[in-house]
């Protein structure tokens, strides 16, 4: 969990990263770096759109 949130939160590093290392298995490690790089993605586009509604910003009208 903690890894998860790591990942998704931006400019915020709770330091979970350098301590969970995943096994770079040949045939794994592309496919698993990039689910990780896709989430961290989604972070960057999700949590400032939370951050926007609650403030009042995005509203629908």
């Amino acid at each position: 969990m903690a890894f998860a949130l790591d990942a998704l939160l931006p400019l915020v590093d709770l330091g979970v990263d350098k301590q969970c290392q995943i096994n770079r298995t040949p045939s794994l490690w592309p496919v698993l770096e990039g689910l990780r790089v896709t989430y961290a993605i989604l972070g960057w586009l999700f949590l400032p759109m939370v951050a926007l509604t609650y403030a009042g910003v995005l509203r629908k009208d």
